[in-house]
């Protein structure tokens, strides 16, 4: 075959896809992941991050500043910093150097949703100090299909003064009007709290890499933060004595910041049984909330077959030991914006992450189903391969994937890990166990001071059954009236005329019987109420404790199919009873009689009345004189 040259190069619309990119970003505090990545790329072990308000022409806008102490830039740089995918951090090869971590080219271009975009440097090889300012980006490239920045300035013109920080070198990003946050609306996200979560949790100063590897130059670098409304935060925390928050606070060039250290937080293990009741005892809850245990018997860093390695971190905890440090976990205590706010599920579990980032959760991976909330955990590998916008590992070869699956199945089946992973669940059976025994005994002694002061009914020959509770709704307890219906059924056999053939308690009560030689349902309530949840066409009876106070003579009762039927009160109605003594007296009836003259008029049988005007007995508010808590069941 003819040998084929490639004679023709494709090319790129570049303001469109300069535009896509810019849009790219699915969380706006993205821009402080990708400032911090590139202070950490330029050696800096000192940045200052501040977010403010200014006014204009009366109307208030936001300015985000980044200001660090590493290398700076140099001028000769400055067009990587604006080109798309030309960083300077990755070779001819398109290799990363070294351990540098933003080397995309697309991360700064978050910087460039906004009206104006101003960078700064002093570099001290040559005491170098310049300035750039890149006005109204996405205009430029809508109507100009082209990005442009200007030359260079000196920094005094502007209205930038590099801080004692920079006294060798530095860099100065500041940025006017991000769009992302042009409604006032969305300036919570910009509050003091919202920042600081995101960034110990998404950003290198959330990195979990001093846990992987311990090194002196993390301890040294600061990140001096002040967010909106950031008086307000240090006002509610200043006095804050919980270590647990590692809240600190500075004056610095004339305001004042909270100082963050470098890397991921991770609370100190607590997971022996006598000092998780100890703190569970001060606080009054569950014990296992407190619980705290990195699994230690996992071995960093990991190898799969196909020379892929990573490294598996597993932190098992409570909801108070996470409280304890996560300002943004809800809680009925915590005050401020709810936006600003999230729960265990949607922040816990399991990350996979680059470079020690947390970039997204991977629950899926593990085996099993359910929350894994409970696990505070990172999967941190070199290999994944990001999207653009860094906020998915998905560009990663399935093959990476897979074998990581399957090496995280063998490690997590390993005895000694199991056996960490599972004593949390061991313990939480233990503590479940004890919570129940000391339940039901705190119910058992309620119950039994409650039993001395319920109503009970006491018949003439001194048999004593309890009087249905009354339910929050007002109605008596339907299971309860069974009880009471089965004790008289007991001691007096052949009480009704009706014989009971079957019984069902799946959905509500109800009794099989025979009327006129045709099977029909006897209905059992608590209380009668104003509809009924059978059809009048299968019922020929309804039995209660007592009539519900909603209805009276001549009330309207529908059933399921709408039928409307009159609730009749029968004075001195003739109780049938196949006992003798009972039958015909006189007592209060009911009737529930249908408007269609197709359905059949029903009985209702109030209990209350049948034992006070048939059997003779009384309802008694305290029935300490007549017996102390038993129950009779005798026949008399």
């Amino acid at each position: 075959m003819k040998k084929i040259t490639m004679d023709i190069k494709a090319s790129v619309n570049e303001a469109y896809e300069f535009l896509q990119i810019i849009n790219d970003f699915d969380n706006p505090l993205q821009i402080f992941r990708e400032a911090l990545q590139d202070s950490y790329d330029s050696l800096a072990d000192t940045i200052i991050c501040k977010v403010d308000i200014q006014k204009s022409v009366g109307r208030e806008y936001l300015i985000i500043e980044v200001i660090d102490n590493g290398q700076g830039l140099e001028r000769d740089k400055v067009k990587h910093f604006f080109d798309l995918a030309n960083s300077t951090k990755i070779g001819d090869d398109f290799v990363r150097h070294g351990a540098m971590v933003g080397y995309k080219g697309h991360g700064d271009k978050i910087y460039f949703n906004s009206e104006r975009v101003v960078i700064a440097s002093k570099c001290m090889e040559n005491e170098d100090s310049w300035a750039v300012i890149c006005e109204k980006p996405l205009t430029q490239l809508a109507e100009n299909k082209e990005l442009r920045y200007s030359k260079f300035l000196d920094v005094g013109d502007i209205d930038i003064i590099f801080p004692d920080i920079c006294i060798n070198s530095g860099f100065y990003l500041r940025i006017v009007k991000p769009l992302s946050f042009e409604s006032q609306n969305t300036w919570y996200k910009l509050k003091h709290l919202s920042i600081r979560d995101y960034i110990k949790w998404f950003t290198i100063f959330g990195s979990i890499k001093p846990l992987i590897e311990p090194n002196e130059s993390y301890k040294t670098k600061k990140l001096y933060l002040r967010g909106l409304d950031f008086d307000e935060f240090q006002f509610e925390y200043n006095n804050d004595l919980n270590p647990e928050h590692g809240l600190k606070f500075i004056n610095l060039e004339n305001e004042r910041y909270e100082v963050l250290d470098f890397g991921h937080y991770f609370p100190q293990d607590c997971f022996d049984i006598k000092q998780l009741n100890l703190k569970a005892s001060i606080e009054g809850k569950d014990p296992l909330h407190y619980y705290s245990r990195r699994v230690s018997s996992i071995k960093n860093p990991i190898y799969c077959p196909n020379a892929v390695k990573f490294n598996l971190i597993i932190h098992l905890e409570g909801t108070e030991t996470k409280r304890k440090y996560n300002l943004c976990l809800k809680s009925p205590k915590r005050r401020g914006n709810k936006l600003n706010y999230y729960t265990d599920e949607t922040r816990y579990g399991i990350w996979a992450c680059k470079d020690g980032i947390p970039i997204e959760r991977v629950d899926d991976w593990l085996p099993g189903k359910g929350s894994y909330s409970y696990m505070h955990a990172f999967i941190d590998c070199d290999s994944f391969q990001l999207t653009a916008n860094r906020g998915s590992i998905r560009n990663t070869d399935t093959e990476i994937i897979d074998a990581i699956k399957l090496k995280i199945k063998e490690i997590l089946e390993e005895p000694e890990v199991s056996m960490e992973l599972n004593h949390r669940e061991k313990e939480q059976d233990k503590a479940k166990i004890q919570k129940k025994i000391r339940d039901d005994q705190k119910n058992l002694q309620r119950r039994f001071k409650r039993s001395k002061s319920r109503k009970k009914i006491v018949l003439p020959d001194g048999t004593v059954f309890f009087v249905p509770l009354k339910l929050s709704d007002g109605g008596y307890s339907e299971s309860e009236t069974m009880i009471l219906l089965i004790q008289l059924l007991f001691k007096f056999p052949g009480l009704f005329t009706f014989d009971i053939l079957d019984y069902n308690t799946h959905e509500g009560i109800d009794f099989v019987v025979l009327h006129n030689s045709v099977p029909k349902y006897i209905e059992l309530k608590g209380s009668l109420k104003g509809s009924i949840n059978h059809s009048y066409q299968v019922v020929t009876k309804f039995i209660c404790y007592d009539i519900s106070d909603e209805i009276s003579n001549g009330s309207k009762i529908s059933d399921i199919e709408e039928n409307i039927a009159v609730f009749k009160v029968r004075e001195k109605d003739a109780f049938r009873s196949n006992i003798e003594i009972f039958n015909g007296l006189p007592f209060t009836g009911y009737k529930i009689e249908p408007e269609s003259v197709t359905l059949e008029s029903m009985e209702v049988i109030a209990l209350e009345g049948i034992i006070t005007e048939v059997l003779g007995g009384e309802i008694i508010t305290n029935g300490d004189e007549i017996i102390q808590g038993i129950i009779s069941f005798g026949t008399g």
